[in-house]
């Protein structure tokens, strides 16, 4: 700009001159023309001067103030050593001063790694006008701690003398994002990949993305059967529950959900599953997809049926000794009474055949109560009268407890609302710890059952007098085969304390040794069956 003004002017003055010459016919030029035009020339060309260094000085200014306050680093080096660094430049190499980082060697901040790549591309720039590419390299801070940059050189001039200025941008941040993300990646691609679970992904419309190997395994579906269409496993009947529960998850309403239930294989096989569907979330939080966790427990869920059915056998053959006590004196009157038939007048033929009658159906109750214990029950959740079924219990086990000298005393605390519940499987619970607290009182005793509202929860407290437990075996009260018993298994417990988990409740057991036992189980009046139940 300033070399245009420098045209302009001298064209300007020549012309005035060649004007006035012309104008007043001064011919030819004399001398002191010519002094005139070389001295005005010599006045311009010092004046432009002054004003281009001046403007260079300017623009020098304002080009280092526009670098000092850069947030980007900006080194210079010349001589393969540093020369120059802005404040940002500093901070990055975590130089505290300029003169901390002034003619050191360059490589001192380069990471091994890169160096020698780095020293072709350094001499390359030494010898070239042209700049670089951006170069994603690794760097070593003056403290020693590794960080990544994106750099671009641009050949200059630095104080005479030939130089390269470096731009940089640190993406330490972004690299170790992405480390963390690819590290991610391959964690869940492992367990996607080699987990023995079924997984697949659904799209919003409930169709089949992808599923992993645990997947093709199980259902006998390869991937390329499966991808765009709806998952072929789930029962004709159990549909529309699956996209009941596939929705709520689609629509954000529930975080995630579990159920249990049955699934078909390609070759008609039926496994007992449980399911865990969750959302896949965008960045921005959006659910953009589904995922569906199915786990095979077909061989655990008859594990546990066993189990229950073994503690049920087991409870109705050390039940047998009692109940056979118990029918036997309802028998013996009977028989009493069926020989004084035969010799007594008909008024007292109806009082026997009253107290007979009584007495069968006592029996009947009895054994019935047996059988209903044994047999197998659907699982239903009804409203059950726990001062009922507490009654049937102890009428069940009232003639063990006297053959032990230990009385049973039940109390009730007000209107006892009925709870939802499996009838059978309370019972089963009860006859268990009464069983429990009967023979912790081998030299007899009293059991004390109470039931108590609070706040619609429902409270069953066994307080017996017998011999306790230790702290040391209470905390692992619950486990399998824990026990204080000689002959027991500790199973029985166990199965109690899932079976009262499975009803939203929980059971407590507080003890001393040679200081009773109470056990606390806590039942809500109303709730809504899991899924997984």
């Amino acid at each position: 700009m300033v070399t245009v003004y420098f045209v302009i002017a001298s064209f300007i003055w020549n012309f005035l001159l060649g004007f006035i010459f012309n104008r007043f016919h001064i011919t030819p030029t004399p001398p002191w023309a010519n002094f005139l035009r070389f001295s005005a020339w010599v006045a311009l060309t010092s004046w432009v001067l002054f004003k281009f260094v001046k403007y260079i000085k300017r623009t020098e200014a304002v080009y280092a103030h526009l670098i000092d306050v850069s947030p980007q680093p900006i080194f210079v080096y010349s001589d393969e050593k540093w020369v120059y660094a802005n404040p940002a430049a500093l901070e990055m190499c975590g130089a505290k001063t300029i003169d901390a980082l002034l003619n050191r060697p360059i490589w001192e901040l380069v990471h091994e790694d890169s160096r020698e790549d780095l020293l072709s591309t350094v001499k390359h720039i030494a010898q070239s006008t042209r700049l670089t590419e951006i170069l994603e390299r690794k760097y070593v801070r003056l403290d020693r701690e590794i960080i990544f940059a994106d750099i671009r050189c641009i050949p200059c001039s630095f104080k005479g003398k030939r130089a390269v200025q470096v731009v940089c941008n640190d993406v330490t941040a972004r690299k170790q994002a992405e480390e963390k993300l690819r590290e991610t990646k391959e964690l869940f691609e492992s367990i996607f990949n080699y987990s023995t679970d079924a997984m697949a992904v659904f799209d919003l419309n409930a169709k089949i993305i992808k599923v992993n190997p645990g997947f093709e395994r199980m259902f006998g579906y390869s991937q390329e059967e499966l991808v765009g269409t709806l998952a072929p496993v789930s029962p004709a009947d159990d549909v529309s529950t699956s996209i009941q529960y596939y929705e709520s998850v689609k629509l954000g309403i529930v975080p995630y959900v579990g159920y249990q239930g049955k699934k078909v294989c390609k070759d008609g096989q039926t496994l007992t599953t449980l399911v865990t569907l969750s959302p896949i979330k965008d960045k921005d939080g959006h659910i953009i997809a589904v995922s569906g966790i199915c786990k095979d427990i077909t061989e655990l869920k008859a594990a546990q049926d066993l189990l229950v059915k073994s503690e049920k056998l087991l409870a109705v053959g050390e039940l047998a000794a009692g109940v056979a006590h118990e029918i036997r004196n309802p028998l013996t009157a009977v028989k009493g009474f069926v020989q004084l038939l035969s010799s007594s007048t008909s008024e007292k033929q109806t009082l026997y055949h009253e107290i007979i009658e009584s007495e069968l159906d006592r029996i009947e109750k009895i054994i019935s109560e047996m059988l209903l214990l044994a047999k197998p029950q659907p699982v239903q959740y009804r409203p059950v009268d726990l001062n009922e079924n507490i009654a049937e219990v102890v009428r069940l086990l009232r003639a063990q407890a006297n053959m032990q000298n230990v009385s049973i005393v039940t109390r009730c605390d007000g209107d006892i609302p009925k709870v939802m519940a499996v009838d059978n499987h309370l019972k089963q619970v009860f006859i268990n710890i009464v069983k429990n607290a009967i023979e912790a009182m081998p030299h007899g005793g009293a059991l004390t059952v109470s039931l108590t509202n609070i706040e619609n929860t429902v409270f069953v407290r066994f307080s017996d007098e017998g011999v306790g437990i230790t702290e040391k075996i209470r905390h692992k009260i619950g486990d399998p085969f824990v026990t204080t018993k000689e002959k027991g298994t500790g199973l029985g417990l166990l199965v109690s304390k899932r079976i009262i988990a499975n009803h939203n409740g929980a059971l407590e057991i507080s003890s001393n040794s040679g200081e009773g036992t109470t056990v606390t189980i806590s039942l809500p009046v109303s709730f809504e069956a899991s899924p997984l139940d």
